[in-house]
């Protein structure tokens, strides 16, 4: 065996560990002639390369059908509109939700100013439709024959306060169809006034009047007194300028009640027995019922309601919880 097929057959013999080893193997085999002299003969030479290069991985294609590094990212999409700058008018409906005494639906009305995102100003005010003492009070009035003190009667009529407001958190979810709806949960607090008053006959009580219907419940006045407010909620977007809204506020007034009417317990006292020799500031004529066929011994009666309440004077505070639901509109 001449030297050139020596040769070939120890690069073919190679060819396999090579691969095994590297994984990657290119052999180029060529065969030219080498000029000789005219006494010898023709000797063919073989040239082997072997190509021990690593390929470069491929990369995998990524979500766009790419090829390339996959990267991740993280998208916050910001909400498509702002309070910043903007006014809003609110309308609630209103329910007491811790009546144990008492009862107390109406209506209330809002106006906020948003300074930032995150911060307004408010005004806002309530009138109760719907005061009365709860069926509990009835009860203990009708079966038991008590009364109960001033302070746990006490009705409010109307309110008003000014406050701040903090929105701290806001998000968005999914309904119907992929519609994305915004909200925004929100706390607010609050000081202002607030008129009350106490129920002085019951709710279904029989006392008649002159003409032999049941007068139905009567009240006597207990003037203004300070409240507070502290309350939170959500905005629901319903659109960038109409809201739904829901809330829940504790409205805290004092319970303190030392005159009915502006009289106090003695001149109560002498209302109840017909008398009108009462201080100047008691309005004694307050406890009649009203109407053309109020029974004439009305205010006889009612103050003798009235005395009873003043029995005990509190000065406890109130906390009328009640549950806001309405609708806002941004400007």
């Amino acid at each position: 065996m001449n030297t050139a097929s020596k040769h070939l057959w120890v690069a073919l013999a190679l060819l396999p560990s090579f691969a095994l080893a590297e994984g990657s193997v290119g052999v180029g085999v060529s065969e030219k002639e080498t000029p000789t002299s005219k006494s010898e003969s023709k000797d063919p030479t073989v040239a082997v390369s072997v190509n021990l290069t690593p390929p470069e991985p491929k990369q995998p294609a990524n979500a766009f059908g790419e090829s390339g590094p996959v990267e991740l990212k993280h998208v916050v999409e910001i909400r498509p509109f702002t309070q910043a700058g903007r006014s809003e008018v609110a309308l609630f409906g209103t329910g007491q939700v811790n009546g144990k005494f008492s009862s107390h639906y109406g209506l209330d009305i809002d106006l906020a100013y948003h300074i930032r995102e995150s911060v307004g100003v408010w005004l806002g005010g309530s009138y109760v439709i719907y005061g009365r003492q709860s069926s509990l009070t009835d009860e203990l009035i009708s079966k038991a024959h008590e009364q109960p003190f001033a302070a746990n009667a006490l009705l409010m009529q109307w309110n008003a306060a000014v406050g701040l407001e903090m929105n701290p958190l806001y998000g968005k979810f999914t309904i119907v169809d992929d519609k994305v709806l915004h909200f925004a949960f929100y706390i607010n607090a609050g000081a202002g006034i607030a008129k009350t008053r106490v129920q002085l006959r019951g709710n279904d009580n029989q006392q008649k009047d002159a003409a032999g219907n049941l007068a139905g419940p009567s009240f006597g006045d207990t003037g203004y007194r300070p409240a507070g407010a502290l309350g939170g909620g959500v905005r629901i977007f319903l659109t960038p300028r109409w809201t739904l809204r829901l809330e829940v506020r504790d409205l805290i007034y004092s319970a303190l009640v030392d005159k009915i009417n502006g009289c106090s317990r003695a001149d109560v006292g002498k209302v109840s027995q017909g008398r009108t020799d009462v201080a100047s500031g008691c309005d004694a004529g307050a406890f009649k019922d009203s109407g053309a066929d109020a029974a004439p011994d009305s205010n006889v009666k009612n103050a003798g309601i009235a005395q009873d309440l003043l029995s005990d004077i509190s000065s406890d505070v109130i906390n009328n919880l009640s549950f806001y639901g309405g609708v806002s509109f941004l400007f």
